[in-house]
């Protein structure tokens, strides 16, 4: 009787831990139920909101998010022609509440991707990125799919300033402070748009797929990951 009840003590926690993990596991669809049941297939990629005060991280993920969306399976409307009509109209991504029709006539749009860079930093060890991505039907305004991600990453050794030893005179190690400051200048910018890069294909992982994706109504039944990733080595 003794072992009987060693075993239930053992075991009965491991169950618990099991069904919890189960309980606790999201899928794609029941995570975004909108994106499956309103199936999404043309997209227009809106300019991405760059709030992170460092130029150019805008156009750094434009690229990143159309490749991915084609990738997923989806039909894109090409940036360069979105870019025209938005400059033409003199609007941005922020100038769009819920009402997407205006994009839905004119492109044929089901739905709209945006993006919001809230933070883009280097420091002397890590790039780190916080970023939002959203998908806005066209068709009713609802938020189809939304995703908030906070990713630090280690930046190349490049990038980081590195003081080698010496015992030659001081303007040899002065030429070896000035190389080491212009290789962190040079990487510096390289690296944060990798990261920025790195946290829009993260976002879009668990992206339902479209039509030309061959896993397109299959996925439903995936788990979600987790939205924050930290200390990812850049290679």
């Amino acid at each position: 009787m003794k072992k009987i009840f060693t075993a239930i003590s053992v075991l009965l926690p491991l169950a618990l831990c099991t069904l919890g993990s189960q309980a606790s596991a999201q899928t794609r669809a029941s995570q975004y139920p909108k994106m499956y049941s309103e199936a999404p297939q043309v997209l227009v990629v809106m300019p991405p909101q760059n709030n992170s005060g460092v130029t150019g991280a805008d156009n750094a993920v434009l690229g990143t998010i159309y490749r991915c969306l084609v990738e997923k399976g989806y039909d894109v409307v090409s940036p360069m022609i979105t870019h025209d009509y938005f400059i033409k109209a003199g609007k941005s991504a922020s100038d769009y509440g819920s009402s997407l029709s205006e994009l839905k006539d004119k492109f044929g749009a089901d739905a709209c991707v945006f993006t919001e860079i809230k933070s883009l930093s280097k420091s002397y060890k890590f790039t780190t990125c916080a970023m939002r991505m959203y998908i806005r039907s066209t068709k009713t305004g609802d938020i189809l799919y939304d995703r908030t991600l906070e990713l630090e990453q280690e930046a190349t050794k490049s990038s980081v300033r590195r003081y080698r030893h010496s015992s030659s005179i001081l303007g040899s190690v002065l030429a070896d402070a000035a190389d080491a400051a212009r290789a962190t200048y040079k990487n510096e910018s390289s690296d944060i748009n990798y990261t920025s890069r790195v946290a829009a294909e993260t976002i879009l992982e668990d992206l339902r797929c479209g039509k030309h994706q061959s896993s397109y109504g299959k996925d439903g039944d995936k788990d979600v990951r987790e939205q924050n990733r930290s200390k990812e080595t850049i290679y």
